[in-house]
């Protein structure tokens, strides 16, 4: 059995799903879509059709090797197949894949290209401009159709004050995946202790933040118990982990927090900007506090300062594809 799991193609499928929340392990993948089978076996298969897809018309066009095998081409599409089956419904879905696939392969290289101008990773960008594109074009063809959306964005007019336990931790996990459950939740926070505690320790730490700065704000209990303000945050630290050449604990800490709260000023506002629009807010938040973290990290190190301090060694920046 490990042997067969030990198969290039499996282990590049893997990839793709564990890529998502940046991560680069076989296991972690595979806990990644049992949670998604367990919780919504359509979006499953949705979204392994998406990575296969993508994976054979990717090696057509003869993109980097590595990179397929790393799952970095792979890991928007995975995010596309769900979408395809949350947003659309019956054979609309499966067009959606193929064509939000498709459209993503040519939309990536270029988003990521344009990224590294500035020394920053592409991150999830090209799903979010591929979902965008599909639910905007299927309101003028007859081919698809979104059943809503005109309503994707709901009136936060009505607030909950009841904050929801063991919710209000763990289903933001969930919510990166689009998916609503518990238990599919606690599957994706295991994946994160196959790939080593560090890394339990700090998706919970991006959880706590951001539900803090949640109830600071007054936000609604609801939305805050639904992990719809906290899977941003969580894929936020991750990116700050990866991608930060800050070397030093304490700055480190100034980073988290600075993402942490952007994240959650940009999750509320584009809330209501991009909900009159029909669109989901996806996890564009996340990537707009990412890159700015990291052009501020990047403005403050080349700032003079009068003490003499140790010079920061910068890491090479991966494009997370």
């Amino acid at each position: 059995m490990l042997n067969f799991l030990d198969n290039p193609h499996l282990t590049a499928i893997s990839h793709s799903f564990s890529q998502v929340v940046l991560l680069e392990n076989k296991w972690s993948g595979f806990f990644i879509l049992g949670a998604i089978y367990l919780s919504a076996p359509r979006l499953a298969l949705l979204a392994v059709l998406a990575v296969v897809f993508s994976y054979l018309f990717a090696s057509y066009l003869g993109y980097e090797k590595n990179k397929l095998n790393s799952g970095l081409y792979g890991f928007s599409p995975v995010l596309i197949g769900i979408a395809a089956g949350v947003f659309f419904t019956g054979i609309d879905s499966l067009i959606v894949c193929v064509l939000g696939c498709f459209l993503c392969l040519f939309l990536t290289p270029f988003i990521n290209r344009q990224a590294e101008k500035n020394q920053l990773p592409g991150l999830t960008l090209p799903f979010i401009v591929t979902t965008w594109l599909l639910i905007l074009l299927s309101g003028s063809n007859r081919l698809f159709f979104v059943p809503g959306v005109g309503s994707l964005y709901e009136s936060m007019g009505e607030f909950s004050s009841e904050l929801l336990l063991p919710d209000l931790l763990l289903k933001g996990f969930g919510e990166i995946f689009l998916l609503d459950d518990m238990s599919a939740s606690i599957m994706i926070l295991l994946s994160f202790l196959v790939a080593g505690w560090q890394k339990v320790t700090l998706v919970i730490a991006a959880a706590l933040v951001s539900i803090f700065w949640g109830v600071l704000f007054g936000v609604d209990y609801q939305q805050l118990s639904l992990g719809m303000l906290t899977y941003n945050s969580i894929l936020s630290f991750l990116a700050i982990d990866l991608f930060s050449v800050s070397d030093t604990t304490k700055e480190r800490i100034w980073l988290y927090g600075f993402t942490s709260l952007l994240t959650i000023i940009l999750d509320l506002t584009l809330l209501g900007v991009l909900g009159t629009f029909g669109l989901p807010v996806l996890t564009f938040p996340f990537v707009l506090a990412t890159w700015s973290t990291l052009l501020f990290e990047k403005a403050w190190h080349q700032m003079p300062v009068k003490k003499k301090r140790k010079r920061i060694t910068a890491k090479n920046v991966l494009v997370h594809e």
